[in-house]
């Protein structure tokens, strides 16, 4: 079976919106992402576009350091391993940039493919109620809930993933997208 690039940026996105919600390794979620966001941003290069959605565009100007220090770190640390394999990272609030990450590809991969899919839209709207004080007003007005999502906008932070992952495991449209 062949696939194409897309295919590829989406099904590296759902598998990470899935491991998210279920409380799968963060560093593992990290490369899934960070592997999507890569190669969108390449195909979207390819063809001359501009991706108004690229990461550091989302974030609040006063979070951009941080957010790029944590990027790069990681960026490193997972790329150079031939250069220094003794080196060590800190991945205790890798979850946060995670989900911020996979919040902004899934809108990048939407910006690039002209496609957005349950999984992509129900993980912003997660992100942006988790996160509202990292996202810029435009990203958060962007994301607003479905009105049929109104559990989500009532739960608590980690209620929200509990319900987002059953939401993966019984939704007929969640479960037609697995693997697609």
């Amino acid at each position: 079976m062949e696939i194409d690039k897309q295919t590829a940026a989406r099904r590296l996105i759902h598998s990470a919106i899935r491991c998210t919600c279920m409380r799968g390794d963060p560093l593992a979620i990290h490369i899934l992402i960070v592997s999507a966001s890569d190669v969108i941003r390449d195909c979207a290069k390819e063809r001359g576009i501009k991706l108004k959605h690229d990461i550091m565009e989302s974030i609040r100007p006063e979070m951009r350091k941080e957010v790029a220090d944590v990027l790069r770190k990681s960026h490193n640390f997972l790329r150079h391993a031939n250069k220094d394999a003794d080196t060590t990272i800190d991945v205790s609030r890798i979850d946060v940039f995670n989900d911020g990450l996979i919040a902004l590809t899934s809108a990048m991969y939407h910006e690039r493919f002209g496609e957005n899919t349950k999984h992509m839209s129900l993980f912003r709207v997660l992100t942006v109620l988790n996160y509202p004080h990292l996202m810029t007003e435009e990203y958060r007005r962007l994301q607003s809930p479905n009105p049929g999502w109104t559990e989500l906008t009532t739960a608590s932070h980690e209620e929200r993933y509990d319900l987002m992952r059953t939401m993966l495991e019984t939704d007929a449209v969640l479960l037609s997208e697995v693997g697609h």
